[in-house]
């Protein structure tokens, strides 16, 4: 799987190419809260799902936002921001 992803162009952590998630991003711990923020965007749409890494994307009063589970602790916050 890493290496059909690789060839796709996706991040290795978070599994989400470069420019799929908007400008704007919020970054919860929990996926299942990732989830349950993503219901009330506009549209919401799910982009990858690895390990703690859960994202969306949609949009909030017409402003394009996205959703990122970080996961418990820095390492994986670390993980997300600079991915």
């Amino acid at each position: 799987m890493a290496g059909s992803d690789a060839v796709q162009g996706r991040l290795p952590g978070i599994l989400v190419a470069p420019g799929e998630l908007p400008g704007y991003l919020l970054l919860p711990g929990d996926p299942a809260r990732a989830a349950r923020i993503a219901e009330f965007l506009d549209s919401p749409e799910e982009i990858a799902q690895n390990r703690e890494f859960h994202s969306y994307r949609g949009s909030y009063q017409g402003v394009p936002v996205g959703v990122l589970s970080t996961g418990v602790g820095a390492p994986g916050a670390a993980i997300a921001c600079e991915e």
